[in-house]
This record gives structure tokens, sequence and C-alpha cells, in this order.
């Protein structure tokens, strides 16, 4: 099967179902526009796309569960801040993962919730986005 993204799909993380993909990232951007029309605190820590395209990626589609800093959210996504999976994968490898997500019952998941993946993205904002959430990453592993 075709596809835009370069990336090879060797195994090494399972895939989420696509359907199941695109409706995790739809509530995700659903439940952030609503907080921000709501006049929610995290409407302060968005960056508008032209200024910061790999922030406004990550403020639509990884904010919800992560956090505006990364940190995480308790009962949705893990801190990005310190996390050794992060800190270990080399930005191509980290982007890969971005691309194919990981389900909850996969071994190597930490927090038993899935992952979606953004396999509709390109390349460009996948890189991009995994660029950025290394910048997050101070090397202060944890997990």
């Amino acid at each position: 099967m075709g596809s835009r993204n370069s990336f090879p799909d060797d195994g090494r993380y399972p895939r989420l179902p696509g359907i199941m993909g695109m409706i995790a990232a739809g509530a995700v951007i659903l439940l952030v526009k609503l907080s921000v029309a709501a006049g929610d605190s995290t409407a302060s820590v968005l960056v508008e796309p032209e200024t910061e395209p790999a922030a406004a990626l990550f403020n639509t589609y990884c904010l919800l569960c992560h956090g505006p800093d990364g940190s995480g959210v308790a009962g949705l996504g893990v801190s990005l801040v310190d996390s050794s999976f992060v800190q270990s994968q080399p930005e191509a490898d980290l982007a890969e993962f971005l691309m194919i997500g990981r389900l909850p019952n996969d071994p190597a998941s930490v927090s038993g919730r899935p992952m979606p993946g953004f396999a509709w993205m390109d390349v460009t904002e996948l890189s991009s986005l995994a660029a950025y959430i290394k910048t997050l990453n101070r090397g202060q592993a944890i997990n």
C-alpha cells in the first residue's frame, strides 16, 4: 500500500487501527478547541501556527494528554519531559513512533493507554513534532 510517509513498517511499533487513531486525534482537537473557547487557562500557552509550526502541532495533537509543557496529564498521557523513551530515541525513530502510535497492550507501554498514531501527517510535520518533543525532554529520565 502506497504512503506519502517514508518510514518503514518493520513491526517495531504495532499500528493502531486507522479509524481509532483518527477518532482519538479528532477528540483531542475538539477538546482543545472547546477548552480554548471556554476560556481555559490552556489558551494562554497555545502558540500561533505561523510563529512556531512544531509547537502548534504539539498544542493541537499532544497538549490534551501530555500537558502544555509536556509534563503529562494524570490518567491520559505520560510525561515527555523526563521520559527515558523520548531521551533515548533519535529524532527519526521518534517521528516513526509518532506516525505509528502504540496500543495499550504493547509490552513497551508504560501507561496502559493507547497512543494514537498520526500516519496522516506528512514526514516533515512528524519530524518537526519529534524535534519539538525532544526539546521538552530535559534528559532527566525516570521511566
